[in-house]
């Protein structure tokens, strides 16, 4: 079973990205986790648009941000899926993982940037080969159930 998928979506249009340095500087959004390894971003309404018109289903938008320090985890509050576009991976050689319950590795892959894909996030998942204080920044889709 795959846990981590490549999704066959349109590629979001360059001109409604913003840039890394313009993400990171944007106020926090609210997140369950308060830890500085993850953070969180509003994105603009000119990409909710697209978004809206581009994907089949409702959804709850943002920039994630996650530093060197993010621990093997499950997401809380019933976030079982998320649908990720990598616009910075954080450095070179950075592998997200699936882990079993007894965190046991079921799947690593390095993720190209600009391509969208899935990841079951109700299983213990986490990135690995962070360089320090170089942020890996994806613009994450929680689908609602």
């Amino acid at each position: 079973m795959k846990y981590i998928k490549y999704l066959p979506l349109p590629n979001l249009p360059d001109d409604l990205l913003e840039s890394v340095e313009d993400i990171i500087n944007k106020p926090r959004s609210n997140s369950i986790v308060k830890q500085d390894y993850f953070q969180a971003r509003p994105i603009s309404d000119k990409l909710q648009n697209w978004l809206e018109k581009n994907l089949p289903f409702k959804f709850i938008a943002q920039y994630q941000i996650i530093y060197l320090g993010l621990p093997i985890h499950k997401d809380e509050a019933n976030r079982k899926l998320a649908y990720n576009y990598l616009l910075s991976q954080g450095g070179n050689k950075v592998s997200t993982i699936v882990f079993d319950d007894d965190k046991k590795l079921l799947q690593s892959e390095i993720l190209p940037l600009k391509t969208w894909h899935s990841i079951k996030t109700d299983m213990y998942h986490g990135v690995f080969g962070l360089i320090k204080d170089t942020p890996r920044i994806s613009l994450s889709i929680t689908p609602k159930q």
